[in-house]
């Protein structure tokens, strides 16, 4: 069996893993484990007819469970973090183009280090721009 293809951060790992076993005992082949529109996309092959809709519904419904669920870190919506009095809210947002799964901390953790490597791309701009003039 050829290995599938993972292309998701590692927060969805849990929803996903028991589709890999359940796949594994019934041998069915796992093609890709993907992100697509903020949402967990699980596609095989191989499926036999009598097991068709079950296993269609086990992963149509841990799909529709990726959009409550941060893609870095796990976290579920409404959950509290270890020390923290706070629920979590994980929504689906747009950046840049894509559509992503995150709770707001690991929102800002990574606008915070887009806005820190957009900066450090400026001011290396800057110095080259500055060396060719005085070269």
């Amino acid at each position: 069996m050829i290995e599938p293809y993972v292309e998701c951060e590692k927060g969805w790992e849990k929803l996903y893993g028991p589709l890999f076993q359940l796949c594994a005992i019934l041998n069915i082949e796992v093609l890709q484990v993907k992100e697509k529109f903020g949402g967990l996309r699980f596609y095989v092959g191989g499926v036999p007819a009598e097991q068709f809709d079950m296993v269609h519904a086990f992963i149509d419904a841990v799909e529709a469970q990726s959009y409550t669920v941060c893609e870095e870190c796990g976290i579920r919506n409404g959950a509290s973090r270890e020390g923290d009095k706070t629920y979590t809210r994980v929504k689906v947002t747009t950046e840049g183009g894509w559509v992503l799964t995150l709770c707001e901390q690991c929102r800002k953790e990574r606008d915070d280090k887009r806005a820190a490597e957009a900066k450090a791309y400026k001011e290396q701009l800057a110095r080259r721009q500055t060396e060719q003039v005085e070269g």
